[in-house]
């Protein structure tokens, strides 16, 4: 057992700060590496209350605040925020489609169903055909990215869960220091490291969190893990935002006569799916999920109070192989070829 030298609560060997006070008992090497340390760095300010869920989201995703944002997460978790950031992500995705929309421009709408009429893209029924048309898909794109985002996110803490129990036995930390009751596995015993750590316990007097009047837990899931990691997926508004303004701003544009002319239509949109800005955007996402990795590894080490630095390298090659296996080999990088500066620069 470790004494915190600030109010003398005895705390386990392994934990980095006090559970009763957050004074820092041990630091790690990696909070003074130059440029990443100060993301991982762990707050010495005392905590009082909780932030609002939109400020929790706004820190997560400045760097200099994350660690901080993370401590005041795992002292008061809450479901708002996690699917505010679902919520923002779904809403950007359609926005995307705003985005391209905005460079298409019709010089007519083709014609009416048995009347022959042609759409006047200057008068106001075309603009008001043009703004359904919008907003339809918008509306379809923004729905698709709702249902994306969950069943990414929910795949993604799945990953990094598995990442990290194998470097740290998180599940197995969590099982003991929450005092959850699960039904006994093996398997699960081996991958979460709880079989290891309850044998440890009893050796060096690990402490169990048990909070007084409440059911034991039967669920890692009742220690609040999956909320507090779909907040580090916080950076990827960030990302999702800047993509959208890429889209707009630089997306060339191209102009439509006619839209009844499905393989003419197809033709002129190439202009719009072969431009480079998609590789930029690819890209973008590639350093988006290397973000999460971070942000992850912060999520995790607060809920565990356990190793940052263990978390982060599992984490970190867990995301590698998401941004390999899902981006960079899409046709828009090159990379299926394995020749990506052929691709990228012409092979001059």
């Amino acid at each position: 057992m470790a004494r915190c030298n600030r109010c003398g609560h005895e705390s386990d060997l392994d934990v980095y700060t006090c559970d009763n006070c957050d004074y820092i008992i041990k630091s790690e090497p990696i909070e003074s590496i130059p440029v990443i340390g100060p993301f991982f760095k762990r707050p010495a300010t005392k905590w009082f209350e909780p932030d609002k869920h939109f400020k929790r989201i706004i820190k997560v995703i400045n760097p200099l605040t994350s660690a901080l944002a993370f401590r005041d997460i795992n002292k008061k978790k809450d479901k708002k925020g996690p699917r505010w950031i679902i919520f923002l992500n779904g809403l950007l995705i359609g926005l995307w489609t705003v985005a391209v929309g905005a460079h298409v421009n019709f010089a007519a709408y083709g014609t009416l169903p048995a009347t022959g009429i042609t759409f006047n893209p200057f008068s106001l029924g075309t603009t008001y055909v043009a703004f359904l048309n919008s907003f339809a898909y918008f509306l379809a794109f923004f729905i698709f990215g709702l249902l994306y985002y969950n069943i990414l996110f929910y795949l993604y803490n799945y990953a990094f869960s598995i990442s990290s129990n194998f470097s740290n036995q998180l599940d197995g930390i969590l099982a003991i220091r929450y005092n959850v009751q699960l039904k006994k596995s093996k398997t699960r015993d081996f991958m979460s490291g709880k079989s290891r750590l309850q044998k440890q316990g009893v050796e060096t007097g690990f402490s169990v969190e048990k909070v007084a009047g409440k059911k034991p837990l039967t669920k890692i899931s009742q220690t609040g893990k999956n909320w507090i990691m779909i907040y580090g997926y916080a950076p990827l508004i960030a990302i999702n935002f800047l993509s959208f303004l890429l889209l707009l701003i630089f997306l060339p544009s191209i102009d439509i006569a006619n839209t009844t002319n499905i393989t003419s239509l197809i033709s002129n949109m190439e202009v719009i799916w072969d431009s480079k800005l998609w590789l930029i955007l690819d890209l973008l996402q590639v350093i988006g999920i290397l973000w999460v990795a971070g942000t992850i590894s912060l999520a995790l080490r607060e809920i565990g109070n356990t190793n940052t630095t263990r978390l982060f390298i599992g984490n970190l090659v867990v995301a590698a192989l998401i941004a390999f296996t899902t981006i960079l080999l899409r046709p828009t990088t090159g990379a299926g070829n394995w020749n990506l500066i052929e691709t990228w620069f012409g092979g001059g």
